[in-house]
């Protein structure tokens, strides 16, 4: 060394004289003595980062990131080595890493958990409406009061049911990387309607839709985020008033994202509520009113955030909503 400031004299634990003594391989431990002069050729006029391991007067090592750069000082070249003690960040990174494999298990233990759960609460909720349908069947004579009780009961079964599956899907949307591939969304658009063929067909609604982007998605994601919002606007519309759904994308240039609306004529809600509606369990309309869990838009927020994404809706009661899904354009732009 032939020049060292007082940090490197703080860092390592030595005085400036004793510094002065010693070279690169007496606190680099990574690095051989032999190994230096290919170091010192590879470092051209940028300067070249490395990894290292330096040890202290006392013997403790500590991690660290070097900046070497060459500068020329009357003729002369010179390596310029800038380092910094990276212990915290290190720490950091390892605790993160830490964190996120647990979170990956725990994630995993709760899928299965979910799996189970699902399987184990339904066997008796079969077994409940099971024999209150032989109940009903084998006793017709009973009062309007119990026939009453009964029905609640089964209605509540069925509902309790439905509640276990959508719980059971919204805990197994996935995030691993693995499942997301190149998928025609037009594709995934006719394969939804194809599923929802008949309650388009009962309700008499029309659906019209442009040419829609490639994207980067889970395919039963997208699948399922696409059904969820177009069986919301079957359901959702207008007592006498066949369902008419608009839907067609927009490219949003300072985002490099696409946004995919669909857009509907049915009974709308008030604005008020377009954040509330994306939480579990949120219903604005009473259960006689219209089927439901309360998860459908849960998991298209979700899905949307697992993809780096967003959902939005804008409404007004009585005229209609239009649910945008904003996600990132992964190919390049390319629908006209």
């Amino acid at each position: 060394f032939l020049i060292v400031n007082q940090k490197a004299c703080d860092n390592l634990g030595y005085s400036r004289d004793e510094l002065l003594n010693l070279g690169v391989t007496d606190i680099e431990k990574n690095i051989k003595p032999e190994e230096l002069p290919i170091l010192w050729s590879s470092i051209s006029n940028e300067s070249k980062l490395v990894q290292g391991i330096h040890e202290r007067k006392d013997g403790k090592k500590f991690p660290t990131e070097v900046h070497l750069s060459k500068i020329s000082i009357e003729k002369h070249e010179y390596i310029l080595a800038s380092v910094r003690d990276i212990t915290a960040s290190k720490k950091a990174k390892e605790k993160l890493h830490s964190y996120a494999e647990e979170l990956k298990r725990s994630n995993q233990e709760l899928e299965n958990f979910a799996a189970i759960a699902s399987h184990d609460l339904k066997e008796p909720l079969r077994k409940i409406i099971t024999f209150g349908d032989f109940l009903q069947n084998d006793e017709p004579d009973l009062k309007d009061r119990s026939k009453d009780y009964l029905k609640r009961m089964l209605n509540a079964s069925v509902r309790m049911g439905n509640l276990i599956d959508d719980l059971l899907k919204y805990s197994i949307v996935s995030t691993d990387k693995k499942l997301i591939v190149p998928i025609e969304l037009t594709e995934v658009l006719a394969q939804v309607i194809n599923d929802l063929e008949v309650k388009i067909s009962s309700t008499n609604a029309k659906i019209n839709h442009s040419k829609l982007p490639r994207l980067a998605m889970n395919p039963s994601q997208a699948h399922q985020l696409f059904l969820n919002l177009i069986a919301n606007a079957l359901k959702f519309h207008r007592e006498g008033i066949p369902p008419i759904i608009n839907i067609d994308c927009e490219y949003i240039q300072e985002k490099k994202s696409w946004k995919i609306n669909i857009k509907d004529n049915g009974i709308g809600l008030d604005e008020k509520y377009s954040e509330r509606i994306f939480r579990m369990f949120e219903r604005l309309h009473g259960r006689g009113a219209f089927k439901g869990t309360g998860i459908g838009l849960a998991i298209c927020k979700k899905i949307a955030l697992l993809h780096e994404g967003s959902i939005s809706v804008q409404s007004k009661t009585g005229e209609g909503s239009t649910f945008s899904v904003t996600l990132p354009d992964a190919f390049g732009k390319t629908v006209d």
